[in-house]
């Protein structure tokens, strides 16, 4: 045991040479034959046989590395304090250390984790897409997340706003786990409109994960390394709205090397947040359209939270009916609905109202409503 926890402990070390990379680690602990041997190994070994350079960019990294012994009294410092901070630290030396990203060749060495690990014998389904998504993308996001949720489906998702936050929000809402991949470290909550979520998952319903030491910054290039953990983390991976060019395509890319299989949900031909998906059925991903859709694949039977209660239209009176009946899933102005119904704007101000109080609409911004 005290062995195991000296390599733990020079992996964390390791980790926290600024620079150093997975790629770079694995070389080091090839070469040494343990963590804790690589840690001690002199530099000029490492340099001798080309595994650091002195010249070019890898000059800085090679000088934090023959510094390391400047920081390490304070990282272990850090390290025999981190469960204060409701933090743990995951190593590929640990027995409960994610068995879905072993397989991984990029597989990170280190994890930190707030709240719980998913769990090994749950299905898992990340749910990503745009974060400036439109209102029906964050309507399918909540259903899609809620629906799963509720059939016993992890959902996993990066945290970040628009179609990320909204999915696991609908997962936590239902009552449900859900698991964050962060681009930062554990104790950083990016974005700060997803507080909220951000303090459910680290309280135990479900849990934050990085790569990233705790106090790490949001910064673009962490984003773009996490990705791939949400990809080896699931079982399926479902594209709500994208971009051609976006970060969910880096995200796709990790799970289709990984073979897992893509759902993608059709977008309009002429929004710019459909071309992403719509480019994806093309290259062959699943069409997304329920979330039976998924499960099937997933082989769960078991299934709840597919449909919402029906709305007793009946109840409503005549002029509410046919303000009802006008609105549909996409938002439409005030004076769009009256010109279509006939109804002056004060009046139908006043019916919209009611339908808000009543859950037959919703208006996602000022003077807009849609149906709910």
């Amino acid at each position: 045991m005290l062995n195991e926890n000296r390599e733990k402990r020079a992996l964390y070390l390791l980790n926290h040479i600024e620079g150093m990379h997975q790629g770079l680690l694995k070389k080091m602990y090839e070469f040494a034959g343990s963590f804790e041997d690589a840690y001690r190994m002199p530099t000029e070994e490492y340099i001798r046989y080309g595994i650091l350079r002195d010249r070019g960019k890898s000059r800085e990294l090679l000088l934090h590395y023959d510094r390391r012994r400047d920081q390490e009294e304070r990282i272990l410092r850090e390290y025999e304090g981190l469960w204060t901070t409701g933090t743990r630290v995951v190593t590929v030396l640990d027995p409960d250390y994610p068995g879905r990203l072993l397989p991984l060749e990029d597989r990170p060495y280190v994890l930190y984790v707030r709240g719980k690990l998913p769990s090994e014998e749950k299905r898992t389904a990340a749910i990503i897409g745009a974060r400036m998504c439109t209102e029906y993308g964050r309507q399918m996001a909540a259903r899609f997340g809620r629906a799963l949720a509720l059939s016993g489906v992890q959902v996993i998702s990066g945290m970040a706003a628009g179609i990320d936050g909204e999915a696991q929000e609908a997962a936590l809402a239902a009552g449900k786990e859900s698991f964050a991949v962060l681009g930062c470290g554990v104790d950083v909550c990016y974005p700060r409109e997803n507080r909220h979520i951000f303090r459910q998952m680290a309280a135990g319903q479900g849990g934050l994960l990085s790569e990233f030491p705790p106090g790490s910054a949001p910064l673009p290039y962490r984003f773009i390394l996490r990705n791939r953990i949400i990809a080896g983390l699931c079982d399926v991976l479902l594209v709500l709205e994208a971009r051609e060019r976006s970060g969910t395509a880096i995200t796709v890319s990790n799970a289709l090397d990984q073979g897992k299989e893509i759902f993608a949900l059709p977008g309009r031909i002429d929004d710019p947040l459909g071309k992403g998906c719509n480019a994806l059925l093309k290259d062959g991903a699943s069409v997304l359209t329920d979330p039976e859709d998924v499960l099937d694949s997933l082989g769960i039977r078991e299934r709840e939270g597919l449909s919402e209660e029906p709305k007793n239209i009946s109840a409503l009176a005549k002029p509410e009916k046919i303000v009802y009946s006008c609105l549909d899933s996409s938002e439409q102005h005030m004076d769009a609905i009256s010109e279509r119904t006939g109804i002056g704007v004060p009046e139908l101000s006043a019916i919209l109202l009611r339908l808000e109080l009543q859950g037959f609409a919703a208006s996602p911004m000022n003077g807009y409503y849609r149906k709910r």
